[in-house]
């Protein structure tokens, strides 16, 4: 089994564990508490700390019971890892606890843990190797919105932001009423409403949005750390 994750982190550390591992009061800990009950719990190997070297957003593929694609890269962590809760949990270090964290539901039991993070260059291959298949089954209008993205919508809707802001103002001032009294800054914020609500409906492009949920599946194939999980 394959699961696909988006795992996050602000102090470039991800955490894999099992929750019924933490103590039943770790949510009321204080900062320096929590990091003492993770230390104590990932020298017991019931947390795995995965060092990504750098704040952010990973694609994570974990494979349960099943082969994982040679990675070249380097091994972020390993061991025997333990469930007794039915699954692991996946989440940056800061918010162990706080009940947001990516779940995956494995029988309860020992497995052993290899975590890798792979390295850029295989990383930009890939991306390109998607980009080039995607690129085959467009046409050429497709392959240029794809390209260029909605550009002239963002110029036309900034053009329509800023004639609707002088027209406004100029019909503020030509009627003698103040342009930053209530009515005014009332009036210029229903304007500027209306422009971010009504305009990139008129701008949206179906086609190019298909493209790009296309290209975010392909993103989403491309994993930054691999997860083998095996029964042990």
């Amino acid at each position: 089994m394959r699961v696909v994750l988006e795992a996050g982190t602000d102090i470039a550390t991800l955490c894999f564990f099992d929750p019924a591992a933490l103590p039943a009061d770790f949510a009321r800990l204080k900062s320096k508490a929590r990091v003492q009950a993770i230390d104590g719990l990932e020298r017991q190997g019931r947390v795995f700390r995965l060092r990504t070297g750098a704040d952010g957003s990973s694609t994570v593929h974990v494979h349960v019971d099943e082969p994982a694609p040679a990675v070249k890269g380097k091994v972020l962590a390993t061991g025997r890892a333990h469930t007794s809760s039915g699954c692991f949990r996946l989440t940056g270090e800061e918010d162990i606890g706080n009940g947001a964290s990516n779940r995956i539901d494995t029988p309860a039991s020992d497995y052993q843990f290899t975590a890798w993070m792979r390295s850029s260059q295989d990383i930009e291959r890939d991306l390109a190797d998607q980009d080039r298949v995607l690129m085959a089954y467009l046409d050429p209008a497709e392959r240029a919105s794809y390209q260029q993205g909605n550009r002239w919508g963002l110029i036309l809707l900034a053009v329509i932001f800023l004639a609707g802001t002088f027209c406004l103002g100029a019909s503020l001032l030509k009627s003698g009423r103040a342009f930053f009294g209530w009515q005014g800054l009332l009036t210029l914020w229903g304007g500027w409403l209306v422009l971010f609500l009504v305009v990139p409906r008129l701008l949206d492009n179906p086609r190019a949005n298909a493209i790009a949920r296309r290209r975010l599946e392909a993103v989403r194939e491309t994993a930054q750390i691999v997860i083998q999980l095996t029964r042990v």
